[in-house]
């Protein structure tokens, strides 16, 4: 699906900032909903993919919340 149109950067930013200081998302048809999340999945197939990724790390390092690799808390799960 490589001819949709690039997902607005500005928006993504605000939804995940949104998502991380008040713990909601916007629902398809605009009302809030609630919940949380462990991970952040960016996928990289599309044409502002990497804007977006550049500003979810901007965000998470703006609100001090911490980065790493999948790969290490997966290492954690695996190791309990």
């Amino acid at each position: 699906e490589h001819d949709r149109p690039p997902m607005d950067a500005d928006a993504v930013e605000a939804a995940f900032r949104r998502f991380l200081t008040d713990g909601e998302v916007s629902t398809i048809d605009g009302g809030p909903i609630r919940f949380g999340a462990e991970s952040v999945c960016v996928h990289g197939d599309g044409p502002s993919a990497v804007a977006i990724t550049r500003r979810v790390v901007e965000v998470l390092e703006d609100l001090g919340r911490p980065r790493r690799p999948a790969t290490a808390a997966l290492a954690e799960e695996v190791g309990k």
